[in-house]
């Protein structure tokens, strides 16, 4: 298993360059794009090819199945056979988005817990996502879904790390009706208007800021506190993406409107990156088998992402094509920093024992473990 998860996450990370070149193609750059499809098929490169395969990986390491191996195989290499053949390619992620919802369930099965129940409704979302993709060919029918998959992903992965809590019951309860609007307004946004998922976002965000005990951690040091600046930055864009998107009530979401990029981005890069910016140091080992160093230097990159995609949310509302295309830039340049930063981090393989522990404890968005 461990053996296979290498390859599979060099998969996931080529899905995320190409994405990260589509991405740029599509702000205007004059680059290369063959057939356009780069352009086309960002938005699948970076949230079904990357994201979802890196949730698929940690899913499939957590159960210790070799069937549960195909869920991010399939989305990743779909992903990217779907630059040159769109219809297999496609195929091929949604076959793995089935295959993560399958595993979803057996973890489900295993421990029946809220936060179980809440994973699998979350692979719901990319499994009907990549349907949409699948029978439209269109990327923006397909984003609310998507949306639903990472933010119920991170919410449940959070939800769990309440459970040990005096008030666990009641929070988990409580969570049951921002989630579920978040479902529904997902599926409002695909055929109607995209304001109650807007609502159901930011009722997500009040809910992580209230109940995170991220909160509690922002008063600690070292990883720990950086991890909580990183959970909190991201909470807050997501509050801001989903005001943004219920202010405009019963428009569409679709591309062409000013809010369509500006909320896109605040979610996908300000809420989820903000997310795998902070758990980095305990993915890595968990996936790799390597040990990471934490250093202070990674508030560089999370300031970073923060002012880069404050330029492209300006940009984009302010219709302003330089500055968009600038904060766009410098989004990319931020995560490439972040990468070498990794890189350089890396220090040795760690003992069989704790790494063993870590992979229990980690997820590649949210891990199950916040130190």
């Amino acid at each position: 298993m461990k053996r296979a998860a290498l390859p599979l996450l060099l998969l996931a990370i080529g899905s995320l360059l190409a994405g990260l070149y589509g991405g740029l193609a599509r702000l205007g750059f004059a680059l290369p794009v063959g057939n356009g499809a780069l352009v086309i098929d960002h938005g699948s490169l970076m949230v079904c090819g990357f994201f979802g395969s890196l949730i698929a990986l940690e899913r499939a390491m957590a159960l210790q199945r070799a069937w549960a191996m195909l869920a991010p195989a399939l989305t990743a290499s779909g992903a990217l056979v779907s630059l040159f053949w769109p219809g297999p390619g496609m195929a091929l992620m949604t076959a793995g988005a089935l295959i993560l919802a399958l595993a979803s369930v057996r973890v489900y099965r295993m421990q029946p817990a809220p936060f179980n129940a809440f994973l699998v409704l979350a692979v719901s979302g990319l499994l009907g996502g990549d349907l949409v993709l699948w029978i439209s060919h269109a990327p923006w029918l397909a984003a609310p879904g998507w949306m639903v998959f990472l933010v119920l992903t991170i919410a449940a992965e959070r939800l769990e790390l309440t459970r040990l809590l005096p008030q666990a019951a009641q929070i988990a309860r409580r969570a049951w009706l921002p989630l579920s609007l978040l479902l529904v307004g997902a599926t409002l946004a695909v055929f109607w208007f995209a304001g109650i998922l807007g609502m159901g976002l930011f009722y997500v965000a009040c809910w992580l800021i209230q109940n995170d005990i991220a909160r509690r951690n922002i008063r600690q040091v070292g990883l720990t506190r950086y991890i909580a600046a990183c959970l909190l930055s991201g909470y807050v864009w997501l509050a801001l993406a989903g005001a943004m998107l219920a202010g405009y009530g019963t428009q569409p979401f679709v591309p062409g409107l000013p809010h369509y990029d500006a909320v896109l981005h605040m979610v996908f890069l300000g809420f989820v990156v903000g997310m795998v910016f902070g758990h980095a140091p305990i993915i890595i080992p968990a996936l790799t088998g390597c040990r990471l160093r934490y250093r202070p230097v990674f508030y560089i990159p999370l300031a970073a992402l923060q002012v880069t995609l404050l330029l492209r949310v300006a940009g984009d509302l302010g219709h302003w094509p330089g500055l968009r295309q600038a904060g766009g830039l410098l989004n990319a340049v931020t995560l490439l920093l972040f990468a070498a930063l990794i890189l350089l981090s890396i220090t040795r393989r760690v003992p069989a024992g704790p790494r063993a522990a870590t992979s229990a404890n980690a997820s590649p968005v949210s891990p199950r473990a916040n130190p």
